[in-house]
């Protein structure tokens, strides 16, 4: 039975393993972890690597050969539903932050007529704390898209802060802070200028497009 570190290895074969890093936005480093010691990126940096060599993600990240005749896309139509990979384990917090984990998915499939658009990087991921009460619950589940990495518009985020995973409000002002929102009026809300704390580990993962409690 072969392992994610086999996998990555065939696809890789005898390519640059830094040319593979740069063209996936990934570390030199955390590409070598992945190839030998088989260590699982997260989804964003899984997605990006199935895109790159054009194989389907479930079957990159689990090895499920009945899925590798997907499409490489995150999304993949069949009929009228969309297959889009859920990850159970991963929490993204509406409160204080909940520690980014590495796990593995399985394939949803959503009725596409009920997605806003279309893209190749929808995930599904669950909601934890009530600090975006009203508007997400916990447990409840979003779709995001894990194309948007940067601050395109005013709206709920999903990010990764020193190490955190948060599900939140972002709004910024041309040249101004970005303000870090949490909906639910009895907890507080933050805003930090990157120009002026540029040594803060900020990233963006993705934009919420739409949530749903049952699948």
């Amino acid at each position: 039975m072969d392992t994610f570190s086999d996998r990555l290895n065939s696809l890789v074969q005898d390519r640059p393993i830094s040319a593979v890093a740069k063209a996936c936005d990934i570390s030199n480093t955390a590409m070598q972890s992945y190839l030998k010691k088989g260590s699982i990126p997260a989804a964003d940096k899984a997605a990006r690597i199935a895109e790159f060599f054009d194989v389907d993600l479930e079957w990159f990240i689990t090895g499920k050969e009945s899925k590798r005749a997907l499409p490489a896309s995150v999304k993949t139509e069949l009929g009228n539903a969309i297959a889009v990979p859920y990850y159970p384990d991963i929490y993204a917090s509406a409160g204080f932050g909940n520690e980014a984990v590495e796990a593995e998915s399985e394939l949803l499939c959503l009725t596409a007529d009920i997605l806003p658009y279309k893209s190749k990087h929808f995930a599904v991921i669950n909601v934890a704390g009530d600090s975006m009460e009203p508007t997400l619950q916990p447990e409840e589940r979003v779709i995001v898209d894990m194309s948007v990495n940067n601050y395109a518009r005013p709206g709920i985020y999903v990010l990764r802060w020193d190490g955190c995973l948060y599900v939140k409000r972002l709004e910024k002002e041309p040249m101004g802070p970005l303000h870090i929102i949490s909906d639910n009026p009895s907890v507080p809300s933050w805003q930090i200028d990157m120009r002026l704390d540029s040594q803060l580990e900020i990233t963006i993962l993705g934009r919420v497009i739409m949530k749903f409690k049952n699948i």
